[in-house]
């Protein structure tokens, strides 16, 4: 945590326990260099593991989020449609006014 007195600042080392868990990391990373195949098996055994925590949607909410951006973007696709036809048609009218 910071404290502002005048000028200084003076900073809680407290918050620098968790550099402890670097030593850990670094030792891990060191081990998954030195043996490929043993790296690549934890990897996909740690992303099985993440994806069994994933809550998944039901068929009813992708249904319903489905049909929300399929509107969205017809509604989009509508909106810069008539945006390029009202923009075409100013053009045609300044080249007119020109000639």
């Amino acid at each position: 945590m910071r404290e502002m007195s005048g000028d200084l600042v003076s900073l809680d080392l407290s918050d620098l326990s968790d550099l402890s868990d670097l030593s850990l990391m670094s030792d891990t990373h060191a081990h998954q260099k030195k043996n490929p195949a043993t790296w690549l098996v934890q990897y996909v055994r740690e992303s099985v593991e993440e994806v069994r925590k994933v809550t998944w949607p039901s068929k009813q909410d992708t249904f319903k989020y489905s049909l929300i951006v399929i509107g969205l973007c017809v509604i989009l696709a509508a909106f810069f449609v008539g945006l390029d036809w009202v923009l075409a048609f100013g053009i045609q009218k300044l080249i007119a006014i020109k000639q």
